[in-house]
């Protein structure tokens, strides 16, 4: 993957001020390399071949220097230096590199230049003297006050400013070639040549002549802050050139032979792999030279080095070492744990302290059952019987005797002699799991046969009523009189001289089968269902976000503060006094835990021998854990504090996979589908232990884990400015969240908007929208007008049909009635009483045929044009108030608008209705009427100042339900246009009937589909 480097200012500044604030840590030199964390890159992993010079500039990459180009390390990811105006950079060889004082780096080429990359990742070449005999850079140092002198072709240049020039009389430099430069703990160049040795003090502008005879040696490091040259035979000091203030400048770049901070001297020419000596640490500069000690160790690709052709060594900042070789890169680093093996096939490991090292058992992959004594920094085998069988358990007494629980029984140990202590039956079997041991004897744990216990030495049952019976799986003791026993059956059984008290479901225990037992300030009990604590008379189980690192405990213990130390699956796990007494007052709460697994040296993960603990505590504190691959010693005393996680930097960001390096205010284009971002930290002893989050503002609510991954996607992210957040954490968990985490960084980006998510487009979208509504209304109006007057043509067609069918049949028929009725009259005589009668009922016959003749005729005539609404309303309420007596008012709001035939029709019937109503209930002195038209419908408001109506009266506003005498008119007659009424009254105060109407069902071009009330 290549990259530019571009690197935000601010950044790096945060870094720089992190790295000052970070630890300077170093390799201890009492450990021996298998003790270290090693940790290899090849080929396969990404790293490049044929390092040849390594450097760590001020913000904490590791630059590589290699015959394939230029490339930085995070610790994670290599990556090769191709900036953007010159991609082919980075494939240049490179034969040397020097880390600057202001936190650039120096390049030189091996086919000729040098090159300088400054804070931002971005480089410049410098043109070198036409007239030098070689252009190959040999060597590059840095002066702490920023001068730069390179050894080019045997030339000695310096770099002013601008340009690289030959040194010259105006520095007092001989004309001679150069055969090696190095910086001393003052800060002053040294230059050897075959005429002698030169020396430029610190702020000096001339070089002076040093009486020194001695070859070039092989290198020249700063000790204490103190110069010395390292020769073939010797180490030799170099007088006058102490640091001033203590303050010796760092050396951030590598050599072949390289002395670290605790005075160990690696070397890569050994004449293979990695070897390491001890210089003495009690030598002072006045004591004068000393002999180069010895090789003591040496690590080669047997070992796991990544070839035996080692190239050179650089010692970081955070005290790791960085050996590059001939095909790839490799890291030591310390670890809080100390591991410790006598073989590399032995595992089973159960272990006991002693006052001047340790007792371990073990089984050996070749030779079976094993014994060893751990002192003096070394491994002793003891001599193991073979009839001995399988170690479990070990145990030493108070009074010195070491006894040995094994799968042929019991035995002790005189000297480093083993006996077999009488067996408990000869005829069935033998193996002990477990032994501890109080005044009243020496207790054991037989499989098959139960807890005995060893008095005058013989065996004896449990002298404890209850536990005669019982095969119990684990026990402790507690104090010196009391035995917790464990059974596969999830149950407790506390015993005594006065008895036994059972404990099980009913207080809260849910471990299952029990596997260990420890008794300290609490009682903890595992099982193969979980680990609990016992709290009051309740188990209360242990709950934590990592809670795989809670199972598979074999082994416990209580420090003397009050921190409880566990040993399971995934290491070693501290769980501190305060969160311990926070589980006391509440239980259910997650408990924060501090793992330390195998990037702090944990031999893989704890050893199953329960009931035997895999966890004790030697003479001095120390804690001994047993592990899978070999045991480990930590102390608890000497914990660093936690480490601050480094701020992230941003590297690269891309739109759909298509990567640019990171700037600020990055605008990605439009229709962007994913958008990708990579990231790092600059802690190179952290990595292992680092996890990441991101928060996408908009998008993530919390928190993102990302784990360890440095690299984080989002899909479909909408167009616009979007602010990204990635934090740094240290460990997991609770134990994560706790640490003083710095600032997240945060990166801002702008997503391009496509066509159709431009603002303007969208308001356009939306006027079109708009207007195909329109339209649509517009259509839909002018079919529903002649759908109307279809229905309107069917109606004078019906009419017709009707009035002819009136005339033809009813108006004849009468008619042709009283013809009959006037011949019955013709011949009543004058006199005849009955006759006025008769002639009475003629008379309004005929006046009942001419009244129906006008109906019909007003059927077949044509409709006339009705009237304004607000001017039939006015006329119908004048004559209403001219018979009636009270003063009648119509108000119109807004511009009239034309109504549909049949809405007009009804609307004036209501309105007429409503009026009349009005009249001839209310006992009103003033009727008003307000007809208000808007765009979204029309208005009836009619409001009297009469005798009101009482609430049972109008508890429903809507029309369609009111059945109140004249208002069940209303309702009718409004059916059919959506109508919505409220009626507001009380008595003495009047009434206000309102009545909404939507414009979509009484306009004749509503210009609206959505029916909506119309409000004030």
């Amino acid at each position: 993957m290549s990259s530019s480097f571009l690197r935000p200012g601010w950044t790096l500044l945060a870094a720089f001020v992190w790295m000052g604030m970070a630890p300077a840590w170093a390799l201890d030199r009492d450990r021996t390399l298998d003790q270290f964390h090693h940790t290899r890159w090849t080929t396969k992993d990404g790293a490049p071949l044929g390092i040849r010079k390594m450097s760590q500039t001020r913000d904490g990459w590791l630059w590589l220097g290699t015959t394939s180009g230029l490339f930085r390390f995070d610790g994670v990811r290599f990556e090769r230096l191709a900036p953007i105006d010159d991609p082919g950079f980075g494939e240049r060889p490179v034969s040397t590199v020097a880390a600057g004082a202001q936190g650039e780096l120096w390049v030189g080429l091996l086919a000729g230049g040098i090159a300088r990359i400054d804070a931002q990742g971005r480089p410049t070449t410098f043109a070198l003297p036409d007239d030098l005999p070689s252009r190959q850079t040999l060597g590059l140092s840095v002066l702490p006050n920023g001068l730069v002198w390179a050894n080019v072709g045997g030339e000695l240049l310096v770099y002013e400013g601008t340009t690289w020039q030959r040194a010259g009389a105006d520095w007092g430099w001989p004309a001679t070639s150069v055969t090696g430069t190095f910086v001393d703990a003052a800060g002053g160049l040294w230059v050897i040549s075959p005429k002698g040795w030169f020396r430029l003090r610190a702020g000096s502008h001339r070089f002076e002549t040093v009486d020194r005879h001695d070859p070039a040696p092989r290198s020249a490091r700063i000790i204490d802050g103190q110069s010395w040259l390292i020769f073939n035979d010797r180490v030799q000091p170099l007088p006058d050139t102490g640091a001033r203030n203590a303050q010796a400048p760092p050396q951030p770049d590598s050599s072949s032979i390289y002395v670290d901070r605790a005075r160990n001297l690696w070397s890569v020419y050994c004449p293979a792999g990695l070897c390491r000596s001890r210089l003495p640490t009690g030598h002072r500069m006045a004591d004068g030279a000393f002999s180069l000690p010895p090789v003591e160790e040496q690590f080669d690709r047997r070992d796991g080095l990544s070839s035996d052709i080692g190239m050179t060594v650089l010692e970081d900042r955070d005290g790791s070492l960085w050996v590059a070789t001939q095909t790839g890169l490799d890291r030591f680093r310390d670890t809080l744990l100390a591991r410790f093996s006598p073989s590399g096939s032995a595992t089973n490991f159960v272990l006991q302290p002693e006052p001047e090292g340790l007792l371990l058992g073990a089984v050996e992959a070749t030779r079976g059952p094993m014994l060893w004594r751990w002192r003096a920094r070394r491994w002793r085998q003891l001599p193991w019987p073979s009839e001995g069988g399988r170690i479990r358990a070990l145990l030493r007494d108070p009074s010195g005797t070491e006894w040995l629980g094994t799968s042929s029984g019991v035995w002790r140990l005189e000297g480093d002699a083993a006996h077999r202590l009488p067996l408990l039956d000869p005829t069935g079997p033998h193996d002990c799991r477990q032994l501890a041991r109080n005044r009243q004897g020496l207790w054991a744990l037989f499989h098959q046969k139960g807890l005995r216990l060893l008095r005058d030495s013989e065996w004896q049952p449990a002298p404890m009523r209850g536990l005669e019976a019982e095969q119990p799986t684990a026990f402790a003791l507690e104090g010196e009189g009391t035995v917790w026993t464990g059974y596969p059956t999830n149950r407790l059984i506390r015993s005594d001289a006065l008895g036994s008290t059972a404990f099980g479901p009913d207080h809260g225990l849910d471990v299952g089968a029990v596997t260990f037992l420890h008794v300290g300030h609490r009682l903890l009990v595992v099982g193969d269902r979980g680990l609990q604590l016992r709290v009051g008379d309740r188990f209360h189980a242990l709950r934590s976000d990592e809670e795989e690192a809670l199972r598979g405990v074999t082994g416990a213990h209580e420090s003397p503060d009050g921190d409880l130390w566990l040993n399971g699956l995934r290491g070693a796990v501290r769980i501190s006094a305060k969160a311990l007494l926070a589980f006391d007052h509440d239980p259910s709460r997650p408990v924060p835990l501090q793992v330390f697994d195998s990037a702090d040296g944990y031999p893989s993960g704890a050893t199953a021998l329960a009931p035997a603990s895999s966890l004790v505590a030697d003479a001095t504190g120390a804690l001994w854990f047993a592990g899978l691959d070999g045991v480990a010693r930590l102390d608890p005393r000497q914990l660093p504090p936690p480490r601050r996680a480094p701020p992230v930097v941003w590297l690269e960001a891309a739109a759909d996979q298509h990567w640019k390096p990171y700037r600020e205010g990055l605008d990605l284009p439009a229709g962007t589908q994913t958008v990708s971002v990579r990231f790092t930290t600059l802690d190179l002893g952290l990595t292992e232990q680092l996890r990441f989050q991101a928060r996408l503002e908009g998008v993530d609510k919390d928190w993102r884990e990302l784990g360890p991954q440095r690299e984080l996607s989002y899909s479909h992210l909408p167009a616009g400015r979007h602010r990204l957040e990635v934090r740094a954490v240290v460990g997991h968990g609770l134990s994560a969240q706790a640490m003083d985490a710095p600032a997240p960084a945060t990166m801002r980006f702008f997503l391009q908007p496509t066509l159709t998510q431009t603002l303007w487009f969208r308001s356009f979208a939306a006027v079109a929208v708009l207007l195909l509504l329109a339209l649509g209304v517009r259509w839909r109006t002018r079919v529903v007008a002649r759908h109307e007057q279809r229905l309107m043509r069917l109606r004078m067609d019906e009419r017709e049909q009707i009035a002819q069918d009136i005339h033809d049949t009813l108006l004849q028929g009468v008619h042709g009635l009283t013809l009959h009725f006037q011949k019955v009259a013709n011949r009543m005589s004058g006199g005849d009483p009955n006759r006025a009668l008769m002639d009475a009922a003629l008379d309004r016959a005929d006046q009942l045929i001419e009244r129906g003749r006008e109906q019909v005729a007003a059927l077949r005539a044509a409709p006339a044009p009705a009237p304004d609404l607000a001017a039939a309303l006015s006329d119908f309420g004048e004559r209403l108030a001219a018979d009636g007596g009270a003063r009648f008012l119509l108000d119109v709001d807004g511009p009239p608008r034309q109504l549909r035939p049949h809405a007009r029709d009804q609307l004036l019937r209501i309105g007429e209705d409503a009026i009349a109503n009005a009249f001839q209930h209310s006992h009103a002195t003033e009727i008003r009427v307000t007809v208000t038209y808007r765009w979204n419908g029309l208005r009836l408001q009619v409001t009297d100042n009469g005798i009101g109506m009482a609430r049972p009266r109008v508890d429903n506003d809507r029309i369609g339900s009111v059945a109140n005498g004249g208002l069940a008119r209303l309702s009718d007659r409004s059916v059919g246009l959506s109508g919505r009424a409220r009626i507001h009254s009380a008595p003495g105060d009047g009434t206000t009937l309102t009545m909404r109407f939507p414009a979509w069902g009484v306009f004749e071009r509503p210009w609206w589909p959505i029916a909506v009330d119309c409000e004030d």
